[in-house]
């Protein structure tokens, strides 16, 4: 196999994870299984197609606390309830968000996301 069906291949293995995550629908033993699974390979899965939803939501409570909290974003504690491997907190501490603690079903995903180094705390096997 060359590399341009290694490629090919990668894409299509990482758009079928996407797709068969979508299918899960609420089932928190059989989310916590598959995202155990996926930590290590999900950012590089869901980056493959310029993937923006952690900046957008990062840009929205940046926004938030523009318009509604009189407190710097240095003094606003977040929960990011569900944080995966950390995307979102990455774009919150890069906005100047400092007090940012994580929760994710799956302990493989919260590990993913201590490593960024952004949290304060994280926990996993949280349901």
């Amino acid at each position: 196999m060359n590399t341009r069906d290694q490629q090919m291949a990668l894409e299509q293995a990482a758009q079928r994870r996407i797709k068969d995550s979508h299918a899960l629908d609420g089932d928190a033993g059989r989310l916590a299984n598959f995202y155990r699974g996926w930590a290590r390979s999900y950012e590089l899965d869901v980056g493959r197609d310029g993937y923006c939803g952690p900046m957008i939501v990062a840009e929205l409570a940046g926004a938030v606390q523009t318009a509604y909290l009189a407190r710097q974003r240095t003094a606003i504690a977040i929960l990011d309830a569900g944080c995966g491997t950390g995307l979102v907190g990455v774009e919150l501490e890069r906005l100047g968000f400092r007090l940012i603690d994580g929760i994710d079903l799956s302990e493989e995903m919260a590990e993913q996301a201590r490593q960024t180094g952004v949290y304060r705390r994280v926990q996993g096997d949280v349901d």
